[in-house]
């Protein structure tokens, strides 16, 4: 879990720059998935799962969705709600989180899934999801490309004359590990370390499905037409595709199992 420092900190060193590109590809898809063409399901209530500093949140707002979000860091949260005050937020783990009520869309950003190191507990998260939507709502969630996030070599970033962040990414087995330092003029403010799972994407696919949803986009974008490739199929172009994150966009079966 992030510390209370880097949490503070989390936007202004850029870190909400994947929620703010996602809130655009998901707004596009939206607009998409209500003509003609898709489903026409009309989305209206947003539950945004590990929503971090409520960057995705807000956007759904200003776009006019009921919106609420949830994180495991409780500073996490207290820089959402004090970002977004007019948001409900929850402090909660993916794991056990049983919302109020059903909402039509859950978004779960920034490879949170990849922070889930426990099959069984991804595959928990993914039935909560599957519980919490309206019949014929949808879970859109991205998670990391083995292919192109394979650990490289240490890299620095300059943010200011005065801060610096240095990176380190390294692999073991099917474990990534990042470490982050910030150091203000030469001195070490904090430092992180974080460690996320690879999931194969026929892993991903395979387990969604075995929730009860059906797949209908996965790939590097909100632009793949999945939903009726095979494993086959789907392994090709886990080969193929070259964006170090995947894009996942599943719907709940408009009539329930009895």
């Amino acid at each position: 879990m992030y510390s209370s420092s880097f949490c503070k900190v989390y936007d202004a060193f850029g870190w909400n720059y994947f929620p703010m590109y996602f809130g655009e590809l998901l707004l596009a898809w939206m607009d998409e998935e209500k003509r003609p063409a898709g489903s026409g399901r009309q989305i209206r209530r947003c539950l945004d799962l590990a929503c971090g500093t409520g960057v995705l949140c807000g956007i759904l707002q200003e776009n006019g969705f009921d919106v609420q979000g949830m994180d495991l860091s409780a500073d996490m949260i207290a820089e959402a709600r004090k970002n977004y005050p007019g948001i409900p937020f929850d402090v909660a783990d993916m794991v056990t989180y049983h919302p109020e009520g059903r909402f039509d869309l859950v978004t779960c950003t920034g490879d949170a899934v990849n922070h889930i190191l426990a099959e069984e507990d991804l595959l928990q998260i993914f039935r909560n999801v599957y519980d919490s939507l309206e019949p014929g709502g949808y879970f859109v969630f991205d998670f990391l490309n083995r292919k192109e996030t394979i650990p490289g070599e240490p890299f620095e970033v300059d943010y200011s004359e005065h801060i610096r962040l240095q990176l380190q990414i390294t692999g073991e087995e099917e474990l990534v590990h990042l470490h982050i330092r910030t150091l203000s003029d030469g001195e070490l403010l904090f430092e992180e370390d974080i460690r996320e799972k690879y999931y194969e994407p026929e892993w991903i696919c395979r387990a969604v499905r075995a929730c009860g949803f059906s797949i209908i986009s996965c790939g590097g974008a909100l632009d793949h037409a999945a939903g009726s490739l095979t494993e086959e199929e789907l392994s090709a172009l886990a080969g193929q595709e070259s964006s170090a994150t995947w894009i996942l966009a599943a719907q709940k079966p408009e009539q329930e199992p009895c």
